[in-house]
């Protein structure tokens, strides 16, 4: 018998047999209870400071909070509550060209697609993680909305109803972008309309119109088709580092763009997919914008 020159054994003065020949320690069943109640009984680090070092680092940090308040205002403080006002605090203080407004309505769209395909009835950390770093990608330029050819093999699927509402009597073509104002006369803005949506419609700007006169939110195909053709015309003619607030005249009422969008229990992709899902032996297939 030997005793072991281990820090625990010293520790609690207990003897570790050790096999000669092979040079390797038995741990006893005594040094095991003794280490785990040991472990047990200890106390954590915050726990063995000070009393007094614990009142004046928790004033510290108050302080240096009150400090980050008074110079930069509530909308940094708000953006840290929840990430609603988080976001919408950013886009507040962020959002001062066309192009960063329309990328930041884009990246709230994808998100919002996304979370109405997959069925969520709220917005998590991935569908947060999903919008910052599609944002961010469209500010690099290294990304960009896909092609409107892709919305044209969507409507090959949709059947043949209202956008608006989903009604099948007296429909119309409805142009999304109003060509008195100066939207193009093609299928990319074309979409089925009944006679009541479209004469409500008339020539008004698609948020402008739905805010006036719905409470609801509009379908995402609608906005995906409004936003894809707000952005390729704005670059097109080379305004998206154009002021917001001395924005020229366009067919789209930037005044009128949502910084944020409801939560994906409030929302549809189209009348159809919103029939779709309230039967549980329909699948929806993903479309991405």
């Amino acid at each position: 018998m030997r005793t072991s020159g281990c820090p625990l054994s010293r520790r609690f003065r207990i003897t570790v047999r050790r096999r000669p020949s092979a040079g390797t320690s038995i741990r006893t069943t005594r040094l095991r209870t003794a280490w785990r109640s040991w472990c047990r009984r200890r106390p954590l680090r915050s726990e063995r400071r000070p009393e007094a070092w614990r009142k004046a680092h928790a004033a510290s940090a108050f302080s240096m909070c009150e400090s980050t308040r008074t110079r930069l205002g509530t909308a940094h403080v708000d953006r840290v509550k929840s990430p609603s006002i988080r976001c919408e605090g950013m886009a507040t203080l962020t959002m001062t060209t066309i192009g960063e407004q329309l990328h930041w309505c884009y990246a709230n769209l994808g998100m919002a697609e996304f979370a109405v395909h997959q069925g969520d009835k709220a917005y998590t950390s991935k569908h947060f993680a999903l919008r910052n770093r599609l944002h961010s990608g469209l500010k690099r330029g290294t990304m960009a909305p896909r092609s409107l050819m892709r919305d044209q093999k969507i409507r090959m699927k949709l059947p043949q109803e209202c956008i608006y509402c989903g009604s099948t009597l007296a429909l119309a073509i409805d142009h999304v972008i109003p060509t008195n104002r100066g939207g193009a006369d093609s299928g990319d803005n074309a979409v089925w309309s009944c006679r009541s949506c479209n004469s409500s419609k008339a020539d008004r700007d698609l948020f402008a119109w739905w805010s006036a006169c719905r409470d609801n939110f509009p379908p995402l195909f609608a906005v995906r088709v409004y936003l894809k053709q707000a952005i390729q015309y704005f670059t097109h003619n080379s305004l998206m580092g154009h002021a917001r607030s001395d924005a020229p005249d366009s067919p789209f009422s930037l005044k009128d763009l949502p910084s944020q969008f409801p939560e994906p229990d409030k929302l549809i992709f189209s009348p159809f997919h919103a029939r779709k899902k309230e039967d549980p032996k329909v699948r929806l297939s993903g479309i991405n914008p």
